[in-house]
């Protein structure tokens, strides 16, 4: 401890003021505590996987606005998603329910270390936050900094180019109607230029019907509702008088009313603040601001650029390499162990021998989906649909391994 406050308070430390210093360090630590209680599950996320979302509308809806009835199980969790191409894309979160950069990333760090007052008036300080919009903006542009990453041949192999084109030809028929490559220019699929001149990577949000993987995530966050308490003034008006409203809802109100406040307290006005504005937004003007309803009931399907590096794979790590998801669902593991930080170049994935116990049978873990016709299987001589051979789905992986 006294390392610790010589860190934060030199060169004004001294003993009383270390003795303050300690008391809000287990205040703050008793804060932290009750944030993981809030959102434990039954459910363990295991590594490198959180219900976000879950966490986020809990702090949102129960803790800020006070109202506990308003907490749920946080048993939806999914991957940590790779960053690169990020703010390039006109769509991001799994369901592509966000699309300004700013109003993302301030409903992020308010669903968890960001300190957000909800209740009261703005006369008494409602949407008051210790978010700086300003460092979120810096975050983000070193984020639209990151490239995906090359596949290291020194360490993992050459490329078969044999199978690499098999595999580009298999991935062309099946794979790029949800998965853009770029073109001969180098240039993803895109969306239309925007008043300002900007485009943004083309994404898809396929019917979850089609894909068929484990919809716990994306129920979660579309039947999930709350009481508004000390927000409802701020909904849409097709709100009004209802006992319940969608969390969702209440998310999107809090994050406009601290954005707006912190705007507010710029002291910029007019064009001035309008610049800024739409700097913080990453140059996205409508329909790219509010994501549709269908965006929210689907999964979103990205450039796979660097995709190698990502597993396990599924929006919920549910697959634990590349080979295992070209396979039919019902032949894929139904366990496997994650946590190895030892990678398996064969298959594309991270060794599964030991760690944590992924089990697939659990609800919000299933592997289910991503199968049959276009995702694991190709029209035969017959003209009907037929199961990837193993030949095949050794020339995707191939293929996929060369993605950037």
């Amino acid at each position: 401890m006294t390392r610790f406050a010589h860190r934060v308070l030199d060169p004004h430390w001294n003993q009383g003021e270390q003795d303050a210093l300690k008391e809000r360090v287990v205040a703050y630590g008793g804060v932290l505590d009750d944030l993981v209680e809030q959102n434990r599950s039954d459910l363990r996320y295991g590594f490198g996987r959180l219900d976000a979302f879950g966490a986020i509308l809990n702090r949102i809806c129960a803790t800020g606005l006070e109202i506990p009835e308003n907490q749920r199980i946080s048993n939806a969790p999914v991957s940590f998603p790779f960053l690169w191409s990020t703010p390039q894309l006109d769509w991001v979160q799994y369901n592509a329910s966000a699309g300004s950069p700013i109003g993302r990333n301030l409903g992020e760090v308010l669903g968890v270390y960001t300190h957000l007052k909800l209740i009261g008036t703005p006369e008494t300080g409602q949407f008051n936050s210790t978010a700086r919009l300003e460092n979120l903006d810096r975050l983000e542009q070193y984020v639209a900094k990151l490239k995906a990453p090359a596949w290291p041949t020194e360490q993992f192999g050459a490329f078969d180019v044999n199978k690499v084109e098999r595999g580009k030809k298999l991935y062309a028929q099946h794979c790029t109607g949800c998965h853009g490559v770029r073109d001969a220019n180098g240039n993803f699929p895109m969306t239309p230029v925007n008043e300002l001149g900007k485009q943004f990577i083309l994404t898809k949000s396929p019917p979850l019907p089609r894909i068929g993987t484990d919809p716990q995530m994306v129920q979660n966050v579309i039947t999930r509702s709350a009481k508004p308490g000390a927000l409802r003034k701020f909904l849409d008006n097709k709100y009004e008088g209802a006992d319940d409203v969608p969390a969702i809802a209440l998310l999107g109100a809090a994050v406009r009313g601290a954005i707006k406040l912190k705007l507010a307290e710029t002291g910029l006005q007019g064009d001035a603040l309008k610049e800024y504005a739409t700097k913080l937004s990453g140059l996205r003007t409508p329909p790219l601001i509010d994501p549709p309803p269908s965006n929210l009931a689907t999964y979103k399907a990205r450039p796979l650029n660097g995709i190698w590096a990502t597993a396990p794979f599924l929006h919920n790590g549910s697959v634990p390499n590349l080979y295992q998801l070209l396979l039919p669902d019902n032949q894929r593991v139904k366990t496997f162990s994650v946590g190895s930080h030892e990678f398996d170049p064969e298959n594309v994935g991270y060794r599964t021998d030991a760690g944590f116990e992924f089990k697939t049978e659990l609800r919000g873990n299933l592997n289910t989906g991503h199968s049959g016709p276009h995702f694991t299987q190709t029209k035969g001589e017959d003209g009907n649909y037929r199961d990837f051979t193993d030949d095949e789905r050794w020339a995707l992986v191939e293929y996929m391994k060369t993605l950037n």
